[in-house]
């Protein structure tokens, strides 16, 4: 008995087997491509932002760098330099202010460093070591602006 079309085939039913590995197969590929397309974006804008944030440094346009450098590091690809650099870059910017004697501005690149360093964070914290350091520094430069409360009665030092 020939296949006539009204005898049980590979491709009868609602859809066939071959069609439905063809379609699995064109979401997969659909998939890695969208993938692929995201990444590269936000590769190049993290790249065009530390790029627009060493021309801000060179122009000294410090409120400027800093908010490249944010946005170098928000758009954080695992494993990118660039995303490193922009880390490096604040510390440096912040640790350069503070030992001037700048220390609002200090405060605000790390400030901006903790942001955008926990705006990142997914399944896992990157850059977990540049954190503390920030959130470290940010305790000492504010403490001796802050009151020291003594024992349960709140009263001050």
């Amino acid at each position: 008995m020939g296949r006539t079309g009204k005898g049980m085939n590979e491709d009868s039913g609602l859809i066939g087997l071959r069609q439905f590995v063809r379609w699995v197969k064109q979401g997969l590929i659909l998939t890695c491509l969208i993938l692929i397309l995201i990444v590269a974006k936000l590769i190049y804008q993290a790249e065009s932002h530390f790029q627009k944030a060493e021309q801000a440094v060179s122009e000294q346009d410090w409120k400027e760098a800093v908010w490249h450098y944010q946005w170098a590091l928000r758009s954080y690809v695992p494993g990118l330099p660039v995303n490193r650099e922009a880390v490096t870059r604040l510390e440096e910017l912040a640790a350069q202010w503070n030992a001037a004697g700048n220390t609002e501005q200090g405060l605000d690149a790390l400030r901006t460093l903790c942001a955008a360093l926990y705006s990142i964070r997914s399944l896992y914290q990157p850059f977990p070591e540049a954190l503390r350091r920030a959130e470290e520094s940010i305790q000492v430069i504010q403490r001796p602006f802050s009151p020291e409360i003594e024992g349960a009665t709140g009263e001050m030092q």
